[in-house]
């Protein structure tokens, strides 16, 4: 089973929104900065597949609190049980994509066809899951048949999975209602320990081997037991590792193995939601599970998750990665494949380079590593003097890697982030080249004077003392005897091992930072590591006040701060 179409309005954090997924879309992979509405759409998903006839709906469900404005949640599927598709049941009301109201859907012999499940509650909070199609009228869909569509739910309440009761996945496996009945009645008149589960122990070698697949280990033989709580016995069953119930696991490992019994409880295909995939996980076991679940979904299954972590970004292929975004309450869902094959490729290589720009919401693509490390200075510098730091703002940093600078920040821009560049003028920039940037990709140049690097923009700029200190840097990382090699034809070498710039004007400075670059070879620069980079801005904003406010330094970096805090 799989879905293809999802509409919600006025809920939770979602006024509208209308989303469409390929039938090819075995993983979907869904990235955002935060309050992007990404776990309120797997919760639609949730609410609209509900199992239950029970469902608890609060004032806070409604967008706004706005309860006169129903809750109305659609969604699209492909690959349902056989069973629904009978003429008795749901047949009738198949119809082909794609999914428009008013229009005629009837369904198209060789196409795959689909029904659409509509939940609708308004302000009396009842629910009412009826099938839709635009040429009959809605037929209810009772709770029985909706647990004939197989959803399974990974969020932070993983550990019903490890409970035999009707929301967990275990039910499935196995009908547990008459067996734990009969097993509360015999503990009551004897004890716990001579109750009879072992009908439910069936799923033990089933969970060995989905721990063993994704990387969980067990002591012992699984089984099936009462648990207590004093002298009361809690109305469930659960699972135990020997001795140990499973619910004492770590989260990581409850939820690896809660994947595993979700997506093998049926052939006809499961849709998997994992809120947050990377919860619990360390980085290895993260890479391994996406690995998996690639591997484990069937065709007809689908796996449709969120995450904040750049590892999860990072082991995605183009094709399973969206953008959610929300605006005044419109959320949207933006795929990052293309139709075109070289975008595609060039869109990968960030996604493996830059996995963390694709999870804020405003980004400064900066030309090299000194670049990346001087906007760590600065962010520590506006939380230091004006408590503020870049992510209040969703201001984010990524590598724009020399040359493909201006194309990567174009790439993050065409995906709807908000972009700027920090860059040198020694080989890229130019007044057109900035006007065309800002005119048509409305991407601000924060560029030092033509022909300068950051690094020679800086010493040229800073006082005598404070270029002085900037010195001390590659001092201490690559020893004195290094770096005076390097000067002995610029300035003169006191027998105390020190440097002396006093008398120097801002050219002679600035042929300093010429010297630093080395040819831009790492090992050979003073600067073009992360960590240098960060020690050259932290010296810069520690001496801010003795930088006159007319140089080009402080002009560019004040136009940088004023569009981070805009």
């Amino acid at each position: 089973m799989k879905i293809t179409n999802l509409k919600v309005n006025n809920f939770r954090g979602i006024k509208n929104c209308d989303i469409t997924f390929s039938e090819s879309s075995n993983i979907v992979c869904i990235v955002g900065s935060g309050d992007s509405t990404k776990t309120t759409l797997l919760s639609a998903i949730e609410w609209v597949l509900w199992p239950s006839w029970s469902l608890q709906v609060a004032d806070s469900d409604f967008y706004e609190c706005a309860v006169a404005d129903s809750i109305i949640i659609e969604i699209s599927l492909i690959g349902v049980p056989k069973t629904l598709l009978t003429q008795e049941k749901f047949g009738l009301f198949l119809r082909s994509g794609p999914i428009l109201s008013d229009e005629n859907d009837e369904p198209i012999d060789d196409h795959t066809n689909c029904i659409t499940i509509r939940l609708s509650i308004e302000s009396d909070f009842e629910p009412h899951w009826e099938v839709v199609c635009n040429r009959k009228e809605p037929k209810p869909i009772s709770n029985r048949d909706r647990q004939l569509l197989s959803l399974g739910v990974i969020g932070q309440n993983s550990e019903k999975d490890f409970t035999w009761n009707r929301y967990s996945v275990l039910q499935r496996y196995a009908e547990s209602k008459g067996v734990i009945k009969e097993a509360l009645i015999s503990s009551l008149r004897d004890a716990s320990n001579h109750a009879d589960l072992s009908e439910l122990d069936t799923i033990s070698d089933k969970l060995v081997a989905i721990g063993k697949d994704y990387g969980v280990g067990f002591k012992g033989r699984i089984n099936s037991r009462l648990f207590i709580n004093g002298s009361s016995i809690n109305s469930s069953v659960g699972l135990f590792d020997e001795d140990t119930p499973f619910l004492l696991r770590g989260k990581g490992s409850q939820r690896l193995v809660s994947m595993g019994l979700n997506i093998g409880v049926t052939d006809e295909g499961t849709v998997l939601l994992i809120d947050e995939i990377e919860a619990g996980l360390e980085p290895y076991r993260l890479r391994s599970l996406i690995g998996k679940l690639r591997t484990r979904i069937p065709s007809n299954g689908q796996v449709i998750m969120t995450t904040h972590s750049p590892v999860t970004v990072c082991e995605c292929n183009v094709d399973e990665l969206f953008i959610a975004r929300s605006h005044v309450g419109t959320t949207t869902l933006t795929p990052m494949k293309a139709e075109n094959i070289t975008i595609n490729e060039f869109v990968q290589s960030q996604v493996r380079k830059n996995p963390e720009a694709f999870l804020g919401r405003r980004l400064i693509v900066c030309k090299g590593k000194t670049e990346i490390g001087f906007i760590r200075a600065l962010d520590s510098f506006l939380d230091f003097n004006h408590k503020f730091r870049m992510a209040s703002e969703g201001v984010s940093y990524c590598l724009g890697n020399g040359d493909e600078t201006i194309e990567v920040a174009k790439l993050f821009s065409s995906f709807g982030y908000e972009v700027c560049i920090l860059m040198d003028s020694d080989k890229h920039a130019d007044e057109i080249m900035e006007k065309e940037l800002f005119d048509k990709w409305n991407i601000p140049t924060f560029a030092w004077e033509i022909g300068n690097s950051i690094e020679e923009q800086i010493f040229k700029d800073v006082p005598n003392e404070v270029a002085e200190e900037l010195l001390q840097i590659p001092i201490d990382d690559k020893g004195f005897h290094l770096v005076a090699e390097k000067l002995k034809d610029v300035l003169d070498i006191s027998v105390t091992g020190k440097f002396s710039l006093v008398g120097f004007t801002s050219d002679q400075r600035r042929h300093i930072g010429t010297i630093s670059k080395a040819n831009s070879k790492e090992k050979q620069s003073w600067y073009k590591r992360i960590d240098l980079g960060e020690e050259m801005g932290n010296v810069v904003f520690d001496n801010w006040s003795q930088i006159e406010d007319s140089t080009n330094l402080k002009t560019v970096l004040q136009k940088l701060i004023d569009w981070i805090i805009q």
